[in-house]
């Protein structure tokens, strides 16, 4: 494999490669101007003694617009001193000048100089993931394969065979990396090459020459490398672009006219310095590293990659004292071709890297293993190209293994892998517990089956302890490795499904982000808050519960006092109607007996008269009855006096414990907590800081908000201490922890334990079968791991987007149904009023009336309708908005925070429209104690 671009140093203090990850204030000191010092004085001839580097202006630059006769396109060139550094702000500068936008990543190959046609090996072939791509070149030979028998050995003799394979695998090959060049121009990520290219860079030429790619490529080198110096073409060409460069400026670029640089050089039928250049051009070469001397006088060491758009080049300048204008000193070269080290341009310092490997099948370079690996440490993006030599294939196996866990049927498709010494694993488990459980061994053993690796460098062979150590990686960042790191089969996977593929990789957020040092932590602290939003859930749950007992009391209560009142009188009436009349009752006798109550009443509060009901009952057509009161008339008579004193009572209960207000304190509260952990998992403001001052930040906020709450049973000293037992129940069982914030959030009911039993034995009855894959429970995920756009859109939007428009329609549904029901009760009245032996019942059905519209305001307020349905359009416009967006802008942070900070502040409102908050608990922003 050829050295990469991009430097991988054990200590980042000491590599050109750790500016970026430190902080911008350690650029520029003494450190790293020794470093620059080191590789100055390591690739320089005459001068040694150099100052200290420093970054370069915009004003230092030199520019020069060319084209090369036989290459599409226009190229810029841009010319910096060779002792000053290309920083971020100067690059800035350089695309806005070209109309370009910044660069969101760089990419890179990794791979050796071996012809595209040679790259298939004697296991590569024998392999059975090259097996597909063996049998459709013998039917197209017409080569049969004898029944019963292993051909694989016989294929290996087969040249003719062999031929066929290694230019179907290129055209496999180029189509994989045409894929690669199309996700990298959607996502703005640019190539980037050095003085040493590679595969990657002979095959993306191959679709740069069809005009099938558009992705932006561009090259660091030093201009007076002893390679260019050393062929007179190259030397003039390098002289004309430099002799034709002004001073950089947005004029200079829009206005110059393009300079043309012939094409002698790439041209086999001129250029003959190397024999295989000028019989075969590029079809074929015989070298596959630096050191040998068949690539002497090649194009590809003579003159950078020329299909690049944007040449940074580096120059010694001519020391001349008193000149006006330093010049290019022509007598200087570097110490070695094609060095990497005078080239002092650090690409991290600017965007994330990422790498593209293909296995190679001679390694003349025992680097490979050692770059993946570093690039896997350091989260950088990783595009493997499986069905390639040597340790691309195993690491590509890894891969695959470490996917499964995945699937929708995981288990099964881990248990091959799985460690049976750790004891049984559950029915149901999570992506990072089948992680946990994978023994190295068996992965090992898998990769040994698969791949044959005795023809490898045993430097450059994947071992155990290689596999441990990349388990270990995955052990502690699950999703990291989920995102950035992908392989792609040239020989199985679609074009789409590449790209598709690809683009989420060169869109991570967890691209070349760093590992934080107190996972554990941040993992304690959301399950914490987790756990105090699950307990304000069922604190608020059981007050709604009373609130909405006490409603119904009250109301009921009222109705009951109402109907047993207008039964009592009924039933004097009654008794005076019959029992005067014989039994008999007409309408004239029943008005003339309630106007003379009605007369005799009057008389008795208007005039003082003495007597009371009963005096104006004696005065009634029946005085001569004898009254005789019956034992349900006392019974009324009782239910009468302590039914409103009841009533009077509860009000007051209502009203002095003001349990609505305690719902609602509660409700909000726990709405409140949901949001703060969404915005913690998704680094949105206030938690957009450091880790350790997120996670302080995060754990004040919830302790001011239990404070404002002012809650019984909730106290701060719940947030720092350990797990209750329910709490650690749930840590163990993350099944019922998921279903029981999903019943909180989302109203969906998780299935009850001997329901989750029968389906485990159900499933493990079935095995590895496809029945088996339906009884699968719902896909777990890691409450606590941070979420980007994608996967709050997936875990929060959705859900939400369904729970609201499900209680929209109940909601609407019960209000409908209370609706039609107080229509009828007020139809009734109206009847009741239409008649005259019915009348006095009209009060009952204005009391049924008045229950209905208590009940009515108190289950269905008229506001919740309106802010769900005001929620719902919102969410369906943001689904909208981002189905419309391409990837890019889908995965940028400026997304993420519009989500997730919209949302949950709708969610919010919802919330306070259902509870009728007039206040949400807020934390206290001062981070003065922080």
């Amino acid at each position: 494999s050829r050295a990469a671009m991009v430097k991988f140093q054990p200590t980042r203090n000491f590599s050109l490669t750790g500016i970026s990850e430190d902080s911008s204030a350690g650029i520029g000191n003494a450190t790293f101007n020794e470093e620059v010092k080191r590789k100055l004085k390591s690739s320089q001839t005459f001068d040694t003694a150099q100052p200290s580097a420093k970054f370069a202006r915009f004003a230092d630059l030199r520019y020069t617009k060319f084209a090369i006769n036989g290459f599409p396109g226009e190229k810029h060139a841009v010319f910096v001193p060779d002792n000053l550094t290309l920083s971020q702000q100067v690059l800035e500068q350089i695309c806005g000048a070209l109309e370009k936008e910044m660069p969101s990543m760089f990419l890179t190959g990794v791979s050796s100089l071996c012809h595209p046609t040679k790259l298939s090996t004697s296991q590569l072939r024998k392999c059975p993931g090259f097996s597909p791509l063996m049998n459709d070149v013998r039917n197209s030979l017409g080569i049969k394969q004898k029944g019963g028998t292993d051909n694989r050995d016989s294929d290996v003799s087969n040249k003719k065979l062999v031929e066929v394979v290694d230019h179907y695998l290129e055209k496999k090959l180029a189509s994989s990396i045409g894929g690669i060049a199309t996700a990298a121009y959607r996502t703005n990520v640019w190539t980037f090459s050095g003085p040493q290219i590679s595969n990657f860079e002979v095959l993306l030429q191959q679709h740069i020459e069809n005009g099938e790619t558009d992705a932006f490529r561009m090259v660091a080198v030093h201009m007076q490398d002893k390679s260019y110096m050393e062929s007179t073409t190259a030397r003039q060409l390098m002289k004309d672009l430099f002799d034709n460069s002004q001073m950089m400026s947005n004029e200079v670029v829009d206005y110059s006219q393009p300079l043309l640089l012939q094409g002698d050089l790439w041209d086999p039928t001129i250029n003959k310095a190397n024999p295989e250049f000028a019989e075969h051009g590029y079809e074929f070469w015989s070298f596959d590293s630096l050191d040998q001397k068949m690539i002497n006088g090649h194009p590809i060491t003579q003159w950078p990659w020329p299909h690049a758009d944007l040449f940074v080049l580096f120059y010694r300048e001519e020391n001349i004292t008193g000149a006006a204008q330093a010049d290019v000193d022509w007598e200087f070269s570097t110490r070695t071709r094609l060095d990497e080290e005078a080239v002092l341009f650090a690409p991290e310092s600017v965007a994330p890297v990422g790498f593209v490997f293909i296995g190679a099948p001679y390694c003349w370079q025992p680097q490979m293993k050692r770059k993946m690996i570093h690039a896997v440490k350091l989260a950088n993006p990783i595009v493997v190209l499986d069905n390639t030599p040597n340790v691309a294939k195993q690491v590509s196996l890894f891969v695959k293994v470490i996917s499964n866990v995945w699937d929708r049927n995981a288990l099964t498709a881990c248990r091959p892998f799985l460690n049976g010494e750790r004891g049984a694993i559950s029915s149901n488990p999570s992506a990072g517990d089948l992680i946990q459980a994978m023994s190295p061994a068996k992965i090992m053993k898998h990769v040994e089956k698969e791949f044959d690796s005795s023809g490898m460098n045993a430097d450059e062979r994947l071992t155990l302890s290689d596999i441990v150590g990349l388990l270990d990686l995955v052990k502690r960042r699950p999703q990291a490795f989920r995102e950035t790191v992908t392989s792609v089969d040239p020989l199985r996977d679609s074009a789409e499904h590449t790209i598709s593929q690809l683009m989420s990789v060169f869109t991570s957020s967890h691209t070349c982000a760093r590992e934080l040092n107190s996972n554990d932590l941040h993992r304690s602290l959301v399950v914490k808050g987790w756990d105090l939003h699950l307990r304000l859930v069922r604190r608020a749950t059981n007050l709604r519960r009373f609130a909405t007992a006490m409603v119904v009391s009250i109301a009921t209560l009222m109705l009951t006092s109402t109907v047993l009142a207008m039964i009592r009188i009924w039933l004097k009436f009654h008794d005076v109607l019959v029992k005067g009349r014989g039994g008999g009752i007409d309408a004239d006798y029943t008005v003339l007996a309630m106007t003379r109550i009605w007369l005799k009443f009057h008389d008795v509060l208007v005039k003082g008269r003495g007597g009371g009901i009963d005096e104006v009952l004696a005065a009634s057509p029946a005085t001569d009855v004898t009254e005789q009161q019956v034992p349900h008339e006392r019974l009324l008579d009782i239910a009468l006096v302590v039914l409103p004193i009841s009533v009077l009572l509860l009000m007051t209960i209502q009203g002095s414990f003001q349990i609505a207000q305690s719902w609602a304190s509660y409700h909000m509260g726990a709405s409140k907590v949901v949001a703060e952990i969404y915005f913690f998992l998704g680094g949105v403001a206030p938690y957009d800081q450091n880790p350790g001052t997120n996670q302080r930040r995060f754990l004040k906020r919830l302790r001011d908000m239990v404070k404002r709450l002012s809650v019984s049973g909730i106290r701060e000293e719940d947030l720092v201490k350990s797990a209750s037992g329910e709490q650690a129940a749930f840590s163990t069982d993350l099944e019922m922890l998921q279903g029981e914030i999903h019943k909180s959030l989302y109203g969906i009911e998780p299935l009850c334990f001997p329901c989750r039993k029968m389906r485990d034995l159900l499933r493990s009855c079935c095995g590895g079968s496809a029945w088996g894959a339906l009884l699968d429970g719902p896909e777990h995920r890691d409450l606590a791991a941070p979420v980007n756009a994608e996967v709050y859109m997936e875990i929060r939007m959705a859900p939400l987007k369904k729970f609201y428009s499900d209680t929209v329609r109940s909601v609407s549904r019960l209000r409908m149904v209370l609706y039609c029901a107080l229509m009828l009760v007020i139809c009734v009245s109206v009847g009741l009023g239409a008649t005259d032996h019915f009348s006095v019942w009209i009060p009952v059905t204005l009391g049924v009336a008045t229950f209905l519209t208590t009940i009515t305001h108190w289950m269905t307020p008229p506001e919740v309708v309106s802010a769900l349905n005001s929620a719902i359009a919102m969410l369906q416009k943001m689904e909208l908005r981002w189905q419309g967006s391409d990837i890019r802008e889908n995965r940028s942070d400026v997304t993420k925070q519009r989500l997730i900070s919209a949302t949950e502040r709708m969610v919010l409102t919802v919330e306070r429209a259902m509870s009728r908050a007039t206040a949400v608990p807020e934390a206290d922003d001062d981070d003065r104690d922080l």
